[in-house]
């Protein structure tokens, strides 16, 4: 019965860690386009002649920044999961080797 745990840990590992990855992918896909859509809202913003009276407009690119970086925060805490999942697996793989 003492194998059939690791086994069954070690799966559960293994998808833990594709979970990880996959939310990785999706984080980063969402912070792509959240800092287009800030590049260009600034773009904008700045190209007008008047764009200091613009409080509105400021307050949108000031919520826009907020939420890259909160999204690039996010990001970096799934990226230490992954690191933190990898590095559990890595022992176990250590030990079939032997």
């Amino acid at each position: 019965m003492a194998p059939a745990t690791p086994v069954e840990n070690n799966g559960q590992l293994t998808a833990a860690i594709q979970q990880a990855k996959d939310k990785i992918a999706d984080l980063e896909q969402n912070l792509d386009i959240a800092q287009r859509k800030f590049t260009l809202d600034s773009d904008m913003y700045y190209g007008k002649t008047n764009y200091q009276d613009d409080k509105a407009g400021k307050a949108a690119l000031d919520t826009e920044q907020a939420d890259v970086t909160n999204k690039k925060r996010e990001l970096q805490e799934a990226r230490d999961i992954l690191a933190s999942l990898q590095g559990k697996s890595s022992p176990s793989s250590d030990q079939k080797k032997q």
